[in-house]
């Protein structure tokens, strides 16, 4: 009988937060779907995001993203030590994502609102946004009263 897949469980009383490896050849098809079921279990929001690298695939823990954004016809996220693409839209992306802490601030940016740092409104009426990680994102000024709303709602959870 020829072996489709294994499943191997480890428990430990160590971790904190479950882990999940996945190990195929590259040409493996089902990753995808594989990942979007994962992804889907621990589903409220999203608690996980697939993240690729190279040829790595890393389910990176929400809390950790500081923004989303899109790079030509990529969507990418930012995380402190590295730079994610992500697959679907930023739209679709932006649906999964809990929106007390993320909020969109321009066509093509979401920030995590526990990831800025300071907000900078300017004379010539441009905002732009510094992340704790040193980051700059630019508000469009269709999005400056939303931002500051789920900023201040932010400021009072803590």
């Amino acid at each position: 009988m020829d072996e489709k897949y294994t499943i191997e469980v480890v428990t430990s009383k160590n971790n904190i937060i479950p882990r999940i490896t996945i190990e195929a050849p590259e040409d493996c098809e089902k990753i995808e779907e594989l990942l979007k079921a994962v992804e889907g279990v621990f589903d409220d929001h999203t608690h996980v995001l697939s993240g690729y690298s190279g040829k790595e695939v890393k389910l990176v823990q929400i809390d950790d993203i500081f923004r989303i954004r899109t790079e030509g016809r990529k969507v990418v996220f930012d995380t402190e030590n590295c730079t994610y693409t992500a697959k679907g839209s930023l739209k679709e992306i932006e649906e999964r994502m809990d929106p007390n802490d993320f909020c969109r601030v321009s066509q093509s940016e979401i920030v995590n609102i526990g990831k800025i740092r300071q907000l900078d409104l300017s004379f010539s009426g441009t905002v732009s946004i510094e992340l704790i990680n040193g980051d700059v994102s630019y508000v469009s000024r269709r999005k400056i009263k939303e931002v500051r709303k789920h900023i201040e709602r932010y400021g009072g959870k803590k």
